[in-house]
């Protein structure tokens, strides 16, 4: 870089070091430089080191970004698609996350991350129904990723059918033994279970007539 500062090819391997060997916030300022180059401009190998490294920074919102313009060059990646709709999502635009899954769904109808994102946005739209619907597909599709079946019983437990929830739960357990979220999620319903029940005879007692 000191004798050829100018070298776009030794810009990118220094880039590309800076980065590998966790030095960042050197390495990011020279490879979103260098994607402003025309020979450059549609590197998406490289606006994928730099979303990486965006995101591994804490800044979503310009990983996000990054992967906006990956798709616009390669609209017909899925895996791409997949993480827009991942970053949309958490940075809380559920309506890009829908976006993403469309495309998905589209372009790969045997693959679940599509079904489980747009039950996301449905589920926080309110439509259990349409949730529960796509989570099912996910969950027909995922093998053994226990999500679908994770957020189906979330949504069954909204809608106030317990015992659904908590099958579906068992199920995302069958699929990956100790899982922590689903342990923790039917633990929680099995300890709301006894608390119930033991509330049930208290409340049956104070409620009974006095003696004479």
């Amino acid at each position: 870089m000191l004798l050829d500062p100018e070298n776009n090819l030794v810009r990118e391997a220094y880039a590309r070091t800076l980065i590998q060997d966790g030095d960042r916030a050197k390495g990011v300022p020279v490879l979103a430089e260098l994607l402003e180059e025309p020979e450059y401009a549609h590197r998406t190998d490289l606006m994928r080191t730099l979303a990486s490294a965006e995101l591994a920074e804490g800044r979503a919102p310009e990983a996000r970004q990054h992967y906006i313009d990956i798709t616009r060059l390669e609209p017909g990646s899925v895996d791409d698609w997949i993480k827009l709709g991942e970053l949309s999502w958490r940075v809380n635009d559920a309506g890009g996350t829908l976006i993403a899954a469309n495309h998905v769904m589209e372009l790969a109808p045997s693959r679940h991350e599509g079904y489980l994102m747009a039950g996301m946005v449905w589920q926080k739209r309110e439509r259990l129904l349409d949730a529960l619907r796509l989570y099912d597909r996910a969950a027909e599709l995922s093998g053994s990723d226990p999500r679908p079946l994770l957020m189906r019983g979330l949504a069954l437990q909204k809608a106030g059918k317990p015992a659904a929830a908590r099958r579906a739960y068992e199920q995302a357990l069958e699929r990956r033994p100790g899982d922590k979220r689903a342990t923790r999620l039917l633990d929680s319903m099995r300890r709301a279970t006894r608390v119930g029940a033991a509330a049930g005879p208290l409340r049956s007692a104070s409620a009974a007539p006095p003696a004479r």
